[in-house]
């Protein structure tokens, strides 16, 4: 039998790898585009979400949504935008989800005299309003200060929420989730993705699929109407972007 050379080698283990990244650890896991059946199960595993996300919990946001979960989410998923992981032997006990959707380019307003920071604050407050979920307001304006959302010149895909429940973690299910994410993905039309991690292991998932870190924001120095929401959290957050290079105009 031939000894393998390094060459050789390195192409095996980079399969490998490529293998581990696709099917995850564990092959019992599976993902698939949510149906509205999964809605209150996807609105519980938001709450558990919410409790252990490092913004959210700061925020304490907890029961003050009302309907807004349900009926965002709902719209979501009837336009194909919110992926769940399940355990093979039972496709109705979800583990865990992500929810993606395409956002436009920041309205720009003529002869603003506002800065760039309140002019972001000022948006990110109506957007929470529009989606009914005004107490969350300061996350998306901390996200949008970091990704960037009045510099993109395009139309994206944001993909806002990742999580697996805890009891699961290690396997490679949020890594499977953000690989069907693109897949589906790759299919439609938007030219770029974006995602701001506000965990380290989203980070570190985002890297090893090849997206690019591009900005960092530092929660506590983060200001919202006069106010510090994030000031004792001293954490950081990351914007990543991935191009989608199925699409023509990428």
């Amino acid at each position: 039998m031939d000894i393998m050379t390094g060459e050789k080698m390195s192409i095996l283990l980079a399969n490998i790898e490529l293998i581990y990244w696709t099917v995850g650890s564990s092959s019992k896991d599976k993902c698939r585009l949510a149906v509205r059946d999964d809605l209150k199960q996807i609105v519980a595993l938001y709450h558990l979400y919410d409790q252990d996300e490092p913004l959210g919990k700061t925020i304490g946001a907890g029961d003050s949504y009302g309907d807004s979960l349900e009926i965002g989410f709902g719209e979501v998923i009837d336009m194909g935008g919110l992926i769940v992981a399940y355990d093979e032997a039972n496709e109705t006990d979800l583990i865990g989800f992500t929810l993606f959707y395409t956002r436009k380019v920041m309205e720009k307003i003529e002869n603003d005299t506002l800065t760039r920071e309140k002019r972001l604050e000022e948006a990110s407050l109506a957007y929470a309003k529009e989606l009914g979920m005004e107490v969350i307001g300061p996350m998306y304006g901390i996200c949008h200060l970091c990704f960037g959302w009045d510099k993109l010149e395009t139309e994206f895909t944001y993909l806002e929420l990742l999580f697996v429940k805890r009891e699961f973690r290690g396997k490679g299910i949020a890594t499977l989730l953000v690989q069907e994410f693109e897949n589906v993905e790759s299919a439609r039309s938007t030219p770029v993705w974006i995602s701001v991690a506000t965990a380290v292991g989203t980070s570190k998932i985002l890297t090893k699929l090849g997206w690019e870190a591009y900005s960092t924001s530092k929660t506590e120095n983060y200001e919202y109407f006069g106010t510090k929401p994030f000031e004792k959290l001293k954490h950081e957050i990351t914007a990543f972007r991935k191009s989608n290079t199925n699409n023509a105009n990428a």
